[in-house]
């Protein structure tokens, strides 16, 4: 069966066609993680306590916090899409009845993963 110029370059416009489509650059992922956060103070779960991310010690120190958030009624506090790497928290309430609480650490988030930490509140000296 003869091949007409028609089908030649309908074949060739598809083939031209595939070609670009693979060739196009491709936008890689961005993995990322999650963290939650569980604040808790005498083995209660503590409401509104403010909490500050940071993503390094030098941020940390001068307190240049990438994220801010208050704790829900579960003492819950949750950063999400969060790129690989260690991250430093801090969170801090006074009560009513004038004493402070506070606590501080850090953790290591992963891609892909949600990393659950609990964090204890005691009474700032």
């Amino acid at each position: 069966m003869p091949v007409n110029k028609f089908t030649m370059k309908r074949t060739g416009l598809l083939l031209l066609l595939i070609l670009a489509i693979t060739a196009c650059k491709k936008t890689p992922v961005v993995e990322t993680g999650d963290l939650l956060l569980t604040i808790e103070y005498d083995g209660t779960a503590e409401e509104n306590v403010e909490v500050w991310l940071f993503d390094s010690p030098a941020a940390f120190d001068k307190f240049e916090y990438l994220d801010y958030q208050l704790s829900d009624e579960n003492g819950e506090v949750f950063f999400g899409n969060l790129l690989p790497g260690m991250y430093y928290y801090e969170a801090e309430i006074t009560k009513p009845v004038s004493f402070h609480l506070y606590a501080s650490d850090s953790t290591e988030v992963v891609a892909n993963i949600q990393k659950n930490k609990r964090l204890i509140l005691s009474i700032d000296k």
